[in-house]
């Protein structure tokens, strides 16, 4: 716990010393939530159009998708 707190306290310097990197943090994260979103729904896409549902697999999982 004494480890986050310290983290947290290098970060909130950090972050009064350069407020930039906040915008830098915020910018990326919502870049890369964004490039994430349009791969699934690009994966999604690809399935057969004929069937009722579309499925995607990752590791052991199948993820599956209802076309209405």
């Amino acid at each position: 716990m004494q480890f986050f707190g310290f983290s947290a306290l290098i970060f909130g310097l950090v972050i009064i010393a350069f407020p930039e990197f906040l915008a830098y943090l915020i910018g990326f994260f919502f870049l890369i939530l964004g490039v994430n979103i349009l791969l699934v729904s690009t994966l999604f896409r690809k399935g057969n159009p004929s069937t009722s549902q579309q499925s995607w697999k990752v590791g052991g999982y199948e993820i599956l998708k209802n076309k209405k």
